[in-house]
C-alpha cells in the first residue's frame, strides 16, 4: 500500500443540513418545529458508510430522537425524490434542494436547537502542482466571505 504526500489539509466553510418535508402534510406546515415533532418520524437518509449518514445518524443520537429508517438511498436527488413521493422526511445539504425549495416541492424547515453541519476540507499533494483553473477555483474557496 502506498501513501500519498500531503502539504496541506485546509477546512474551507461548514456545509449546513436542512431537513425536507413534503408540503402538504399536517405539522409539517409550520416553518419550525421541535425535536419533539420528529420523534418517531419515518425517514430517507444516505446509505449505510456514507458520510452524510453519518453526519445525520450522530446529530439524532446526540439530540436524543428517537427514529426509524425508512429507506437508505444512494444519492441526494433519491433522497429529494422519496420525500416528494411522501415517503418519509429526510436530510440533506442545504446546497442540494434550493430549487426544489424555492418553487415550493421540498419545504426546508428549521428545527429549534438542532443544527447540523459537516466540514469539508481540501486536501493538496504535497509534490504536484495544479492547472490554473484549478487554482483559480480554490482561491475562491479560500476567500472569506
Amino acid at each position: 500500500m502506498w501513501t500519498i504526500p500531503i502539504s496541506r489539509y485546509i477546512p474551507i466553510t461548514p456545509i449546513h443540513w436542512s431537513l425536507l418535508l413534503r408540503p402538504t402534510i399536517g405539522w409539517q406546515r409550520s416553518l419550525t418545529v421541535t425535536l419533539a415533532d420528529l420523534a418517531h418520524e419515518a425517514w430517507v437518509l444516505r446509505e449505510p458508510g456514507s458520510a452524510s449518514r453519518h453526519v445525520a445518524e450522530q446529530a439524532l443520537r446526540a439530540h436524543q430522537v428517537p427514529w426509524q429508517l425508512r429507506l437508505a438511498l444512494p444519492s441526494n436527488e433519491a433522497i429529494k425524490q422519496a420525500v416528494m413521493a411522501g415517503v418519509g422526511i429526510g436530510m440533506v445539504s442545504r446546497l442540494a434542494v434550493t430549487s426544489e425549495a424555492q418553487d415550493g416541492r421540498l419545504r426546508i424547515v428549521s428545527v429549534c436547537d438542532f443544527q447540523v453541519e459537516r466540514q469539508f476540507s481540501i486536501v493538496r499533494r504535497k509534490d504536484a502542482r495544479l492547472p490554473a483553473p484549478a487554482e483559480a477555483f480554490l482561491s475562491l474557496l479560500y476567500r472569506p466571505c
